[in-house]
């Protein structure tokens, strides 16, 4: 039951993904469900490959990275668009 509800939520954020960000049914010579099809495909074959083949990430160096890479960038980020806002008119 749990390989097939994470199946269905693969499928499922697959076909968004390929709706929202890979343009939908559009593209050139095949039906449009053809390539709907083959778009949610390919982005459900790469997230399970992903899944599969990169190491997890334990809590304790997601948040080391957060406070040592994330922080930062985020200041970084503050400071230039509040630079921006004042240089540019």
């Amino acid at each position: 039951m749990l390989r097939l509800a994470r199946l269905t939520l693969v499928v499922t954020l697959a076909s968004a993904t390929t709706v929202f960000y890979l343009g939908g049914w559009h593209g050139p010579l095949l039906p449009p469900w053809a390539w709907s099809l083959i778009k949610t495909l390919a982005v459900a074959v790469s997230m399970l490959l992903v899944g599969h083949y990169l190491p997890r990430i334990r809590e304790a160096d997601l948040m080391r990275w957060c406070w040592v890479l994330g922080i930062p960038l985020a200041l970084l980020n503050i400071i230039i668009v509040g630079l921006l806002i004042l240089v540019v008119p």
